[in-house]
């Protein structure tokens, strides 16, 4: 396939782009229905921004490199801290990792207490 265009891999400068626009839009907290509109109004932030090199990107792609990020981050923060006592410093992109995390995380508490609220609602009428 020699016309076929190739896959560029995100870079670093993309990627803290990228969560930084999440940070500002926080589309994962939409209700549902308006969550991939959400992405794609991501998407074409990312797309005028200056810091943002693509000058293509769904909010399909936007969203599931969002989940990947997301997915390392939760699993270098399962690994055991170093054994040299000395803290790390943290770049941007990990505190904002750490930032939207807590708020997923906060929304799926929420999301699933309301589920569990109206189910019981629903159960005594």
């Amino acid at each position: 396939m020699a016309g076929a265009p190739r896959r560029k891999n995100f870079t670093d400068d993309e990627d803290l782009a990228q969560l930084r626009q999440i940070h500002a839009d926080r589309p994962f907290l939409r209700q549902r229905g308006g969550i991939m509109a959400a992405w794609d109004a991501l998407a074409t932030k990312l797309v005028v921004d200056e810091n943002f090199p693509r000058n293509k990107v769904s909010g399909k792609t936007a969203s599931g490199r969002f989940d990947k990020l997301v997915e390392a981050h939760r699993a270098a923060a399962e690994e055991p801290a170093k054994a040299s006592g000395v803290d790390e410093d943290e770049s941007e992109k990990v505190i904002l990792l750490d930032d939207l995390v807590a708020m997923l995380d906060d929304h799926a508490t929420k999301t699933t207490a309301a589920k569990e609220t109206e189910l019981r609602k629903r159960e005594r009428e």
